[in-house]
């Protein structure tokens, strides 16, 4: 993943990455889309989940081992999510399926993917 992260300018050793690759990744299985997110949208996104883990008081407290350990959990949660959606292409109900499972583990992590759009100053409400 080094390299289709590095022009985002993402690294894999960086848990607001990881955060903010997931939640596009998941952002767009719901929507069942594999097209590429613009930059600003991702930077914009990336600076959200920074803010959000830099008031998070257990972020800053998590060690490094714990740090790895959810950036690859997430890395890999959205790989899977790729990985799935290329190939159930023309597969409307795979697709789906794969849509509410991204939603419902968004849910799980206290969001509302289906609340929420994608723009060029990250993620906003839907109107």
């Amino acid at each position: 993943m080094r390299a289709p992260l590095a022009k985002y300018g993402m690294r894999i050793d960086n848990l607001a990455d990881a955060y903010a690759v997931w939640w596009i990744g998941a952002w767009q299985a719901t929507r069942g889309s594999t097209d590429d997110p613009s930059q600003a949208a991702t930077a914009a996104v990336r600076q959200q989940v920074m803010r959000t883990m830099a008031a998070v008081p257990e972020f800053a407290k998590a060690n490094d081992t714990l740090k790895q350990s959810m950036s690859e959990a997430l890395f890999m949660q959205a790989l899977l999510l790729g990985v799935g959606l290329e190939q159930a292409k023309g597969n409307a109900a795979q697709t789906k399926a794969i849509g509410r499972a991204a939603a419902d583990g968004a849910r799980g992590m206290g969001l509302d993917l289906t609340a929420m759009t994608l723009t060029d100053d990250g993620f906003k409400p839907v109107d």
